[in-house]
């Protein structure tokens, strides 16, 4: 459904663009917007497909828990990456950058403590433990 949602959104923005209905600035804070929320329907797409590849191929909880590190740590790299992107496109305001930056701050910390976990789980267990 996300994806679906998202492919909607893309086509809502080109037709919105062929229109030319919005003064440049109106246009600029827009695609700002809009960017933000097809950044967010991707990434939420990304991390639930991931998390759902994750849980059918773990073989025990380290493993899992340091493919979910890694997988969130990918995401805040794509996250930084398109984040830059966006503000070489367009004027980003404020409240956009900060909460950007928590996402960012949110994806970094949580895979570090996956991969913190995994790491505990290996010192502890010796890659015993069985999949949940």
């Amino acid at each position: 459904m996300q994806l679906v949602s998202l492919a909607m959104q893309i086509s809502d923005w080109q037709a919105i663009a062929g229109a030319g209905i919005f003064s440049a600035a109106e246009w600029q804070r827009y695609c700002a917007r809009e960017a933000l929320h097809c950044g967010c329907s991707g990434l939420m797409a990304a991390g639930f497909l991931g998390c759902f590849v994750i849980g059918q191929r773990a073989k025990s909880r380290r493993a899992d828990r340091r493919a979910e590190g890694v997988l969130l740590l990918a995401l805040a790299v794509v996250w930084t990456v398109g984040g830059v992107g966006l503000r070489m496109a367009v004027a980003v305001d404020l409240g956009q950058e900060l909460f950007e930056l928590a996402v960012l701050a949110a994806l970094a910390a949580g895979g570090g403590v996956a991969l913190w976990q995994s790491a505990r789980l290996s010192k502890t267990t010796s890659g015993e433990e069985t999949a949940r």
